[in-house]
């Protein structure tokens, strides 16, 4: 692949054209993707054919679901029992020549540290509510209202963030002290593990890597077949938008801040 394994494409779907020496159309395309998603059943049961249609909803939302199966998988999916063949392509030639255009060099000398927070659960109702602990990437030498303001209503206004202090042990921070790499919050509201607040130096380096992006020819031709497919249907528009996005750019934004791709962030959106 001459380039690092998360950088690698992989896919469950053959591409078009020839694929392990042999000549792949888009019916096998198509076949492929509904077994790898589970759903070939559907299109052998009666009267699959006349709901299928591409020009009724039910066959519009069959589409998505095998032009999605088609696409990349993202760092956080898991393989699944279904695919028996996988192909491996190194980043598109648009994607590996970006690369060299995401420098930023203000945005490269901002300092963060992720946050390793633990929640103190004091109910068996929290246990299974809110996570039990988290991370939150800051700046360095934020303080705990820094993170109070990241946090928002997921962390309540009375929880208390403790930390261990040397020849102290366990002792509340106060609102303006600097939070160290380990603490433990009384209270917490979330149920996701990662979260951060983007500086306005780094939604600047977003906003030029979605517009790069937006404006190549081959992402200007997926959208105008978005348009049409979705018939002037604004939430069916926004839907293979959302898909697009955070398959084929925001896990390289993500990449490119640092920020975890995990399974429990499989669908993070800029929006």
């Amino acid at each position: 692949l001459q380039c690092p394994c998360s950088q690698a494409r992989l896919c469950r779907v053959p591409p078009a054209g020839r694929a392990s020496g042999r000549l792949v159309g888009e019916d096998e395309r198509d076949e492929t993707a509904a077994e790898v998603l589970g759903v070939a059943f559907l299109a052998k049961l009666p009267g699959a054919g006349e709901h299928l249609r591409p020009d009724t909803r039910s066959g519009r939302q069959w589409r998505k679901l095998l032009e999605k199966a088609k696409l990349p998988m993202p760092g956080s999916e898991r393989l699944g029992l279904r695919a028996t063949e996988f192909w491996v392509f190194p980043p598109a030639q648009e994607e590996a020549a970006d690369s060299d255009s995401d420098a930023d060099p203000e945005a490269d000398q901002e300092e963060f540290i992720v946050i390793r927070a633990t929640c103190q659960r004091s109910t068996v109702k929290q246990f299974f509510m809110a996570s039990g602990t988290f991370r939150v990437q800051m700046p360095k030498g934020a303080t705990v209202s820094y993170l109070r303001e990241i946090l928002g209503t997921y962390l309540p206004e009375n929880t208390r963030v403790l930390a261990t202090k040397p020849g102290r042990g366990m002792v509340v921070l106060q609102e303006s002290e600097q939070v160290p790499e380990d603490i433990v919050v009384s209270d917490f509201k979330g149920n996701r593990n990662f979260y951060t607040r983007f500086s306005p130096l780094q939604c600047r380096l977003v906003l030029r890597m979605l517009r790069r992006f937006l404006r190549r020819d081959a992402s200007q031709a997926k959208l105008n077949e978005f348009e049409r497919a979705a018939k002037h249907n604004d939430n069916d528009y926004r839907a293979q938008l959302v898909q697009f996005l955070a398959h084929e750019i925001y896990p390289r934004i993500f990449r490119r801040l640092r920020i975890p791709l995990e399974s429990e962030m499989a669908g993070p959106k800029l929006l």
